[in-house]
């Protein structure tokens, strides 16, 4: 004698196991900071007719025992998202999408890219704390500091990933190229405003001295504030705030 047993009575799990390769079109205006979602869609075309297609919730946490840590980004959470769309004969569709939600990975470039160019930009900032009369000393710094600037960035560029467009870091370069450029143009200025009319006058101090000390602070006073509001714009972006 046998027993039977209907098959409405029982569950049946099948597992399947997979390699696919998606295509994750990233936006990276934020570069390198940021999050990111690239989504892989798979569809059943007999899951309505052959199984019975049960989910728990709309979206599902999915399980991952792989490295979270993929080169530029961190892989943070996988999610399951499935849904039943109705077709024209009476049929339906069933699909599941993957989403990936990935995490941009900014410290390498703290230490290789905004750090050495932030400590370019002080060195140069630096020059205009040399007494003005020695203007050799400072358009020398000051114009070095901009060439190795401009070396970092090319060098920067290849680094990461190409776009069509401007990135964050791309800024972030650009911001401090021009600052130390008007560095530069700060210290041929003020060394102009110096020579008028005699600085090495020996009765007194004229006062063209003075108007060049005054440019000379209200310039580092402005410089100074326009990098501080630049690292507080970035940090807010590392942040998400905005």
């Amino acid at each position: 004698m046998g027993r039977s047993l209907p098959g409405w009575k029982q569950n049946l799990s099948v597992y399947s196991e997979c390699r696919v390769t998606l295509p994750c079109n990233f936006q990276f205006h934020r570069f390198p900071f940021g999050s990111h979602v690239c989504n892989g869609t798979f569809y059943f075309l007999k899951a309505a007719v052959e199984m019975m297609w049960k989910r728990k919730t709309t979206v599902d946490d999915a399980e991952y025992n792989g490295d979270s840590n993929l080169l530029d980004f961190r892989l943070v959470n996988v999610t399951s998202e499935t849904a039943v769309t109705p077709l024209t004969d009476g049929k339906e569709l069933t699909f599941l999408v993957i989403s990936l939600h990935l995490q941009s990975l900014f410290d390498y470039h703290l230490l290789n890219s905004f750090g050495p160019s932030a400590l370019m930009f002080v060195i140069c900032y630096a020059t205009l704390f040399i007494p003005i009369s020695d203007f050799n000393e400072r358009i020398m710094v000051s114009l070095t500091a901009m060439l190795v600037l401009a070396a970092l960035f090319s060098q920067a560029t290849d680094s990461y990933v190409k776009t069509p467009y401007f990135k964050l870091i791309d800024i972030w370069y650009a911001i401090i190229i021009a600052l130390c450029f008007i560095i530069v143009l700060v210290n041929v200025g003020v060394n102009r405003v110096r020579l008028q009319g005699g600085y090495e006058a020996l009765e007194g101090v004229p006062k063209e001295r003075g108007r060049a000390d005054w440019t000379n602070m209200v310039c580092k006073i402005l410089i100074l504030l326009v990098f501080v509001i630049l690292v507080l714009v970035f940090a807010l972006f590392a942040a998400e705030i905005v």
